[in-house]
């Protein structure tokens, strides 16, 4: 299993913290992000299309993300909160 190193800054300058252990692989952790992100969408009332074409993103995005295909960058993510109307936070606030 591949596990993160996090970085922390220390005032000005970066130092190595140790190691987050993450309890799932980086599919699992994608298969859950992908469905939260899904379940917000729906219960907001959005279809996938609705979604793509307010955010201005593509229909692949949305479909990758929510199916765990890919790694949604956190600008992608914000574009998608701000459609949605929720805080970044709750789209980043499941467990894992």
């Amino acid at each position: 299993m591949d596990l993160p190193t996090l970085y922390l800054p220390a005032g000005s300058a970066m130092f190595l913290a140790r190691p987050i252990m993450l309890l799932m692989t980086k599919k699992e952790f994608l298969k859950k992000f992908g469905a939260h992100v899904s379940r917000i969408r729906r219960q907001k009332g959005y279809s996938q299309d609705r979604l793509c074409l307010e955010a201005g993103l593509s229909r692949g995005t949305v479909s990758k993300i929510e199916a765990a295909k890919t790694e949604a960058k956190v600008y992608t993510i914000a574009k998608v909160a701000k459609t949605l109307r929720v805080p970044l936070s709750k789209l980043t606030d499941f467990e894992f």
